[in-house]
C-alpha cells in the first residue's frame, strides 16, 4: 500500500526530489547514475565572466499595481511581453558544485546571500534568471526549505515540496558538477513565463545535457515557481544544447 501511495504522489518519491533539484543524469557504461548536487554548500561566489547582452523585443513600461504587484526590491523595469533569443549579460554564482547565472540588472535584487537569492525583474530577462537561480537554490540543503517557502507559489504542490525537502538527506560526493548553461523562453506575458533550462552535468569523465521546464508566475512582487504535478518529472536527456541560448563561462 505504501509503495502504491508513493507511486501516485510523485512529490513523496525519490523521483520528485531528483527532478526538483535539477539533477545530472550520467549514463556511464550503460548504468544511470543520479547525482542531485546536494551537500554542504558554500556561500555563492561570483565571478567576473560576462556574456554579450541582448535586449528583449518589447519596450519597458512603467510598473503598475496590477495582479502580482510591483517589485519587492525596487527592480521597477516592467515588460508585459517580449521574447529573448540570446543570453543576456551575466555573472556566475556558485553553490557547492552548482553553477548558475545571475545579473546585476535583472536580479537577484536582494543582497543578503546568506538567505535566499530572489527578487528579479518583471521582464523576459528577469524570468530567465529567476528560473536558473531558483532551481540552483532548490538543489541546496542550505537554501531549499527557505527558498520554497518564499519563492514557490502557494498551493498543495508547495506543501509537498516542503515535506520532501525537509525529509531528504542525500549528499553529493563532490565528483560531479551541474551547470545551468542556457535557456529557451517558451512563453512570456508579464504575468506568467515558461522557461526551458538547458543543464549540463559532468562527472567521472562523462558529460550529459538535460532539459528542465520551469513554470513561473508573477506573485507578490517577484517571480515564483508555479509547478503542477505534471511538471515535476525527471529531466529529459538531450544529445546537446543546440537551439538553446547559452551563457559563456
Amino acid at each position: 500500500m505504501a509503495d502504491e501511495t508513493e507511486q501516485q504522489n510523485p512529490f513523496k518519491s525519490r523521483g520528485f526530489i531528483v527532478a526538483a533539484a535539477v539533477v545530472a543524469v550520467l549514463v556511464i557504461v550503460g548504468a544511470v547514475v543520479i547525482i542531485n548536487a546536494l551537500g554542504k554548500p558554500k556561500d555563492p561566489a561570483i565571478s567576473s565572466t560576462q556574456t554579450p547582452q541582448t535586449s528583449a523585443s518589447a519596450a519597458p513600461t512603467a510598473p503598475t499595481a496590477d495582479a502580482g504587484g510591483v517589485s519587492v526590491c525596487g527592480l521597477n523595469t516592467v515588460k508585459m511581453s517580449g521574447t529573448l533569443n540570446a543570453a543576456p549579460e551575466a555573472q556566475w554564482a556558485y553553490l557547492d558544485t552548482i553553477t548558475f547565472p545571475i545579473s546585476k540588472v535583472s536580479g537577484p535584487g536582494n543582497s543578503d546571500t546568506s538567505k535566499t537569492m530572489n527578487c528579479f525583474e518583471r521582464t523576459p530577462q528577469g524570468s530567465v534568471f529567476a528560473a536558473a537561480a531558483g532551481m540552483a537554490q532548490l538543489s541546496s540543503p542550505k537554501h531549499n526549505v527557505g527558498w520554497i517557502k518564499a519563492n514557490v507559489a502557494d498551493g498543495p504542490v508547495k506543501n509537498q515540496m516542503l515535506e520532501s525537502a525537509q525529509s531528504d538527506s542525500t549528499t553529493n560526493d563532490g565528483q560531479s558538477r551541474t551547470t545551468f548553461s542556457g535557456f529557451k523562453l517558451l512563453s512570456y506575458d508579464g504575468d506568467t513565463a515558461r522557461v526551458d533550462l538547458g543543464v549540463t552535468g559532468t562527472g567521472k569523465g562523462k558529460t550529459i545535457y538535460m532539459s528542465m521546464i520551469v513554470p513561473l508566475v508573477w506573485e507578490d512582487g517577484d517571480w515564483k515557481m508555479d509547478f503542477t504535478e505534471s511538471d515535476m518529472r525527471s529531466p529529459a536527456q538531450l544529445p546537446n544544447l543546440a537551439g538553446y541560448a547559452v551563457w559563456k563561462e
